[in-house]
């Protein structure tokens, strides 16, 4: 599991559900000041580009760019015992 992440207060309750939850992860900083949002391998990943957070799982060939839905499958992945 990866997130994609900047400095915003979202950002922040993202990362403290993936660790209260205790699952693995991967973070990635993106700078928005730098216009990395803007690269084509963040539009890539996310069409809309200046939505940060955003939660990818590889395992599970999905990609997450709300930061309430992102919540919401950590929570989900934590109850399944996913990783």
């Amino acid at each position: 599991m990866c997130i994609f992440l900047c400095i915003f207060l979202f950002n922040k309750k993202v990362l403290l559900s993936l660790f209260e939850k205790e699952l693995s992860f991967t973070p990635r900083l993106v700078s928005l000041f730098s216009g990395q949002h803007n690269q084509p391998w963040y539009v890539k990943l996310n069409p809309e580009g200046a939505h940060v957070p955003v939660l990818q799982d590889e395992t599970a060939d999905l990609t997450i760019t709300d930061p309430a839905s992102i919540m919401e499958y950590v929570d989900k992945s934590s109850e399944n015992g996913s990783e």
